[in-house]
């Protein structure tokens, strides 16, 4: 609206100019050929006359009063003139403050409209001018981060990202902290705004809470992964991390593929109950968690047998130490049912197969069992 202003004074003033430019320049010629034509007269009778008359030819032949032109002589010759173009320029400007009042309420209601859908959605608007590196958040944006540590946090975030190369309706899956301590996940899409030389004035977007999707699909995913008696890795997740850590281990470090089944399973089941022995199991499970380190993989692999998988362990007097603590323990928690396991290890110090390993570690666990219950 500021510049519209400006550009009406402008058109306002070079109007002015140009009429009194137009017309002036003819009829000062006029006057000027008036003028000289009595100061010829004037100087005729000079030598004809020697009293009286002179000095009044001499002041209306001079210079001075020729040039001299007042606002008054052009008000009474263009006033007019002037007054119509006034008159237009004002009009113009009225009508176009009227119009930037229009458009500015018709902006303001769809602004709100936009907010209404935001706060009855999961989206969050914003907008980021890259110019002065501003960020503007809507106000339910900042109801969800809250406070001013975490509002200064989620807006470096953005920043960051938003500053970088960002292709129009690009899209993208960030982590953002939120103002009860927790974290969303919130999904950007984004468009881009330009100025009339294709370059880019400001980026709008909004960001919606996918959150519980995503939570929903992890939680899939786990159940995919998890054995549902034990809370171990199944089978088949078991194999798929072994196989992935056998590709990708350095050679100089040493890691130990374990397995290890109950011993007299089957009487337990046949004795006291399946409920007893998915009791034992879960307790065997619960033994292998206390047992092993969080960067092992543990699963259970079927029926009664499980699988440990020891990630870069300092020596072969290490994996034993931590079989004997399991048989230990095994014993101790479950001393009425008088569990106990047989273990079998197959140290992996040079490229090997998981199948390689497997049957290394299985041939030494019923090498184990052979042996008597609760060997190693």
């Amino acid at each position: 609206m500021n510049n519209c202003k400006k550009m009406l004074s402008k058109i306002f003033i070079i109007g002015v100019f140009f009429i009194v430019g137009f017309y002036l320049p003819v009829e000062a010629a006029v006057s000027l050929t008036q003028e000289e034509e009595m100061y010829l007269a004037g100087q005729d009778a000079l030598e004809a006359v020697t009293i009286g008359g002179v000095a009044p030819i001499q002041y209306m032949a001079s210079s001075e009063e020729i040039y001299k032109i007042t606002p008054g002589m052009i008000m009474r010759a263009y006033g007019k003139e002037i007054i119509l173009v006034s008159l237009l320029a004002l009009s113009v400007l009225l009508y176009s403050f009227i119009s930037y009042i229009r458009i500015n309420k018709k902006l303001r209601i769809q602004n709100r409209r936009h907010e209404r859908l935001a706060q009855i959605s999961n989206e969050y608007l914003y907008e980021y001018s890259p110019k002065d590196d501003r960020l503007e958040l809507s106000d339910k944006c900042v109801r969800l981060f809250g406070m001013q540590e975490v509002f200064y946090k989620v807006s470096d975030i953005m920043k960051s990202i938003l500053s970088g190369d960002i292709s129009d309706g690009y899209i993208s899956m960030i982590r953002l902290p939120l103002a009860d301590g927790g974290e969303g996940i919130f999904k950007a899409v984004n468009s881009i705004v330009r100025d009339d030389y294709g370059r880019v004035d400001s980026i709008m977007g909004k960001l919606i809470d996918i959150s519980k999707e995503v939570a929903e699909k992890e939680e899939l995913l786990m159940k995919s992964q998890i054995d549902g008696l034990t809370g171990l890795y199944n089978a088949t997740t078991t194999r798929e991390l072994i196989v992935d850590r056998i590709r990708s281990k350095e050679k100089h470090k040493m890691d130990a593929l374990i397995l290890l089944d109950c011993d007299n399973f089957k009487n337990i089941n046949d004795t006291l109950g399946h409920l007893t022995g998915n009791q034992v199991l879960e307790d065997l499970g619960r033994s292998l968690k206390i047992t092993f380190r969080s960067t092992d993989i543990i699963g259970r692999i079927g029926g009664d047998e499980f699988c440990i998988y020891m990630k870069d362990v300092p020596s072969a007097e290490f994996i034993h130490a931590k079989c004997e603590q399991l048989g230990t323990l095994v014993k101790k928690i479950m001393e009425k049912e008088l569990v106990s396991v047989s273990i079998g290890v197959a140290i992996v110090n040079e490229e090997r197969s998981y199948e390689d390993l497997f049957k290394m570690a299985d041939d030494n666990m019923y090498t184990a069992k052979r042996r008597g219950r609760d060997q190693l």
